[in-house]
């Protein structure tokens, strides 16, 4: 067997000896950090459970104090209520006890029957027998027009109807019954040109125009006035209503 360079030499034994020393103070060093460190961490939430049970306690405290407040004021209101009651219940009891009133026309509720109290159909007696009605609501009518029988015939088209009153169709009408125009009128009356105005010097003002006209300072006479549309008006004198004298013009056609 051949042995390793230097292996037998006290050097090599040594240097080894010197690392695998190092190499186990440095991981033991690790471990102790490790250690340490964990146990602080332990320290730490150890002291935190201590504060928080703290904190939880006082509330719990905190909130016992409060349910035992709330019930005491519930009792409280309970006993309030319950003296109230007892002392409604007692003047009622002597307001019956010393009153004349006669209760003889009312019914005692054990006088009274099943159904008095609890208004069920199933607490009334001699119930009708509906044994024998029909109850195949397979043969009911069920309110669709389609479902009925001898069904009458309704006409479709005014061909199918009788014209018994005489109405007349579009096709009888004169065209002006749906057009409205004038135009379409037979036998139109002839209607005069309209009459022009001019003076005595032979101007001509169009077409004539005439009308009547209230005046308000002239105590609301009515004044008639006749004119052409492109020239002067003249006005009778005086009230309309009491014929007043007419002007001096000239009509030509």
């Amino acid at each position: 067997i051949t042995e390793p360079k230097h292996a037998t030499t006290k050097e090599y034994v040594d240097a080894r000896i010197d690392t695998e020393t190092a190499r186990a103070q440095a991981a033991e060093d690790t471990l102790a950090n490790a250690l340490q460190m964990e146990s602080d961490r332990a320290k730490l939430t150890e002291a935190d459970l201590a504060n928080r049970l703290t904190d939880e306690t006082v509330r719990a405290q905190a909130a016992e104090a409060n349910l035992a407040n709330s019930l005491q004021e519930i009792i409280a209101q309970q006993a309030a209520l319950i003296s109230e009651l007892s002392a409604r219940v007692d003047a009622l009891e002597n307001n019956v006890a010393n009153s004349n009133t006669d209760l003889s026309a009312y019914a005692k509720t054990a006088d009274l029957a099943s159904i008095a109290t609890s208004g069920s159909y199933n607490d009334l007696v001699d119930r009708p027998d509906f044994s024998a009605w029909d109850q195949d609501a397979s043969d009911d009518f069920d309110g669709d027009y389609v479902s009925l029988a001898n069904q009458p015939s309704i006409p479709t088209s005014l061909a199918e109807l009788t014209n018994d009153v005489g109405y007349v169709t579009a096709a009888n009408l004169a065209t002006v019954a749906t057009s409205g125009s004038y135009s379409d009128l037979t036998n139109q009356p002839e209607i005069p040109e309209p009459v022009q105005m001019t003076d005595s010097f032979g101007t001509n003002f169009g077409k004539l125009k005439i009308g009547i006209e209230a005046f308000e300072g002239d105590s609301g006479a009515h004044k008639l006035w006749i004119g052409g549309e492109n020239g002067p008006v003249w006005f009778f004198s005086g009230d309309f209503d009491n014929s007043g004298a007419p002007p001096s013009f000239l009509l030509a056609p």
